[in-house]
């Protein structure tokens, strides 16, 4: 689709849904800048001029509440991030920039520790989003290699499940390595319940999917470019929020937090994503589908409307 049409019909999906989707944000990371450096261009480094694992913000969380993220480590160094070029091309935000642990991206030769993460938990308004009793996360990925288990989004801790796996962490928005490579939406509520909805897509590499986890307190769907594909009931439970990220929680040295392209089993990091990611947004509130950041193309009928209003709006100009 043509590049300028895409952007229009972007901008006319934000404005018909910029009030409630807006009210609603925790955090959205579109990866464009690098707050150290003061700008980033594919290929650069994700800043990192601290020790390894100390917080430096550098990737700016567009919603207005601080939540910036860090990486690990700098240039050079065993958890390096680089901006890429490789870009989602159903975003609303008109991305240009993705981010990856890709080094060299012409062999796909990579670090052994992708991940960006948050200095604690998420606030909104000011304060710790502790147990979120409705949400929306939303993240663009590209697999390089679609094997083995990968966390797009993930939320550091163990021991909170009391049911299934207790070594599991509160929240996994991932690609399976179960040999379905499918997505899951995967997290423990306040009871210690655990609730998981699974794509019917299967992800392979070198494609983008825009993915989308919503929870309204009583249903949780997941979205694969803007289709739903399976709910779950979760009424089951008595109390479905969220458990909360515990903030005195460590894995070795490493405070807790919620992060990007890793995950945590049994209190260790692993589950890296072996690709980019792109527009990373997380709501406190279920979004309907036509809320989401991802902008799918457009019906014919939707281009004839499109065509009939842009031509009234020149006739009026």
């Amino acid at each position: 689709m043509n590049v300028n049409l895409r952007r229009v019909l972007a901008a006319a999906a934000m404005c018909a849904v910029a009030p409630a989707s807006l009210a609603a944000t925790i955090a959205h990371w579109d990866f464009e800048t690098d707050l150290i450096a003061g700008s980033a261009a594919p290929g650069q480094t994700v800043s990192h001029p601290s020790a390894n694992g100390a917080f430096d913000a550098a990737i700016a969380d567009l919603s207005g509440n601080g939540n910036e993220l860090s990486a690990f480590t700098g240039a050079g160094g065993f958890a390096e991030m680089r901006f890429s070029g490789n870009v989602a091309p159903n975003a609303q935000t008109g991305s240009t920039l993705s981010v990856t642990g890709i080094t060299d991206e012409s062999t796909g030769a990579s670090v052994c520790c992708e991940v960006l993460s948050t200095d604690g938990d998420l606030d909104f308004g000011g304060s710790p989003v502790g147990e979120l009793a409705a949400w929306t996360i939303e993240a663009s990925v590209n697999f390089a290699d679609a094997g083995g288990w990968q966390t797009v989004v993930g939320k550091d801790g163990v021991g909170q499940a009391t049911n299934g796996d207790l070594n599991q962490a509160p929240l996994y928005f991932q690609k399976m390595g179960d040999g379905t490579e499918r997505f899951r939406i995967n997290y423990v509520d306040v009871l210690g319940n655990v609730h998981t909805a699974f794509s019917t897509t299967t992800a392979v590499a070198d494609e983008w999917y825009h993915l989308a986890a919503t929870n309204d307190g009583s249903t949780m769907k997941i979205f694969v470019n803007g289709v739903e594909e399976h709910a779950v009931d979760l009424t089951t439970s008595a109390d479905t929020r969220m458990v909360a990220l515990d903030e005195a929680g460590l894995a070795g040295a490493d405070p807790y937090g919620w992060s990007i392209a890793r995950g945590m089993y049994n209190n260790g990091h692993g589950d890296r994503v072996n690709g980019y990611v792109d527009d990373v947004r997380i709501s406190n509130v279920a979004l309907s589908p036509g809320q989401l950041l991802f902008v799918p193309e457009p019906t014919a009928a939707a281009l004839v409307l499109l065509a009939s209003v842009l031509s009234v709006g020149s006739r009026r100009s």
